[in-house]
């Protein structure tokens, strides 16, 4: 396998050359394993709580904030095994999972649908009633276009040329969507 060998080579600072494909295989394959780090750290956190140790008192002898280490536990409490996870999905698609009522439920979903993690927070935003939200996303958006437009109708007031190019090109535009 030619990861160890890149690693290594990068470790000693030495970088024999490689191929892109090689590299790019080697970086997917470090981030696929950091990926499941995160869960490997939840439970490591999680058997460290179970002997007693205080989330705080974790916090300052790891570096990681309490916030993080109750994301970390939570997010591998949920997902405790590998059967339990969905390795085409990013852990953050697990950690959004894991504050839900159904954390199971979310991340089948989640893949079925094939969800970003925007798409995935805003279906769960959704659910839980969240919607005002949502609502507000949208609202700045169509300020955003409101915005956009008035100054589309500035410019074609003022050059009769200009207005019939942002015509042509609103329905280019428009026959395209």
């Amino acid at each position: 396998m030619l990861l160890p060998g890149i690693v290594m080579a990068l470790n000693n600072t030495v970088l024999e050359k490689h191929s892109l494909e090689e590299y790019i295989s080697a970086y997917i394959s470090l981030k696929e394993q950091a990926e499941e780090n995160k869960f490997i750290m939840g439970q490591l956190l999680d058997e460290m709580i179970a002997l007693g140790a205080k989330i705080k008192w974790l916090s300052s002898q790891l570096g990681d904030s309490p916030a993080k280490i109750r994301e970390l536990i939570k997010t591998y409490k949920a997902f405790p095994t590998e059967d339990s996870r969905v390795p085409e999905l990013s852990w953050y698609h697990h950690r959004l999972a894991a504050n839900t009522d159904n954390p199971q439920a979310w991340i089948a979903l989640a893949a079925e649908r094939q969800w970003s993690t925007r798409e995935m927070k805003k279906a769960i935003d959704i659910a839980q009633g969240r919607i005002e939200q949502v609502i507000d996303e949208k609202e700045k958006k169509i300020q955003e276009i409101q915005k956009h437009v008035k100054a589309l109708r500035e410019i074609a007031e003022k050059d009769a040329e200009l207005r019939d190019i942002i015509v042509d090109v609103l329905k280019i535009f428009l026959s395209e969507i």
